[in-house]
């Protein structure tokens, strides 16, 4: 909170003429000024919220150690721009479409950094050649969820496809109410 100290001279507040203490002695439309001293309490200066951008771009190269390179030919952009990007996150109307996409990035990373347990497994999980191709290459192509089911299939092994497969019998969801 600032504290702004002010002493100096302001107008006296305009007196009705029918009041005991209006003044007499000056000339109809003269000011009436005094001599005051006033503490001004003034808000804090609003700042701008920090940008998320710089702590998403180093986020994401500690989890795949990727370089600025890297990440500009994922997200689409230059490597001077994921640069200026990192250095000082203000993002304009032009690099707009790449913050969002950095999010994106950053989102599916972090569920599969969680899965993968750490960045060298997360690596692989990304680099490994399936049948749609890397994850990394899905990821560059803007795929979030085939990346994202590729690696995790990378990680943890393909899945049944089929809902309800099971060994096990399944029964009858419903019967007939008929006698």
């Amino acid at each position: 909170m600032t504290v702004l100290h002010t002493q100096g001279w302001t107008r006296e507040p305009a007196l009705p003429a029918t009041s005991p203490e209006f003044v007499t002695s000056q000339t109809p439309g003269a000011d009436a000024y005094r001599n005051v001293l006033a503490w001004i309490v003034l808000p804090t200066a609003a700042t701008e919220p920090p940008s998320p951008v710089p702590g998403l771009l180093h986020e994401v190269s500690a989890m795949t150690g990727w370089a600025r390179r890297d990440l500009a030919e994922l997200l689409g952009t230059s490597h001077t721009t994921v640069g200026r990007l990192s250095a000082d996150g203000r993002v304009t109307p032009r690099t707009r479409d790449v913050a969002s996409r950095l999010a994106e990035l950053h989102a599916v990373l972090v569920r599969l950094f969680r899965v993968a347990g750490g960045p060298e497994p997360l690596r692989q999980a990304l680099t490994r050649e399936t049948a749609n191709g890397t994850a990394t290459q899905l990821l560059r192509d803007g795929d979030w969820t085939a990346a994202y089911t590729t690696a995790l299939d990378v990680l943890r092994g393909p899945r049944p496809t089929m809902l309800g497969a099971s060994s096990s019998p399944m029964q009858a969801a419903t019967r007939e109410l008929r006698p």
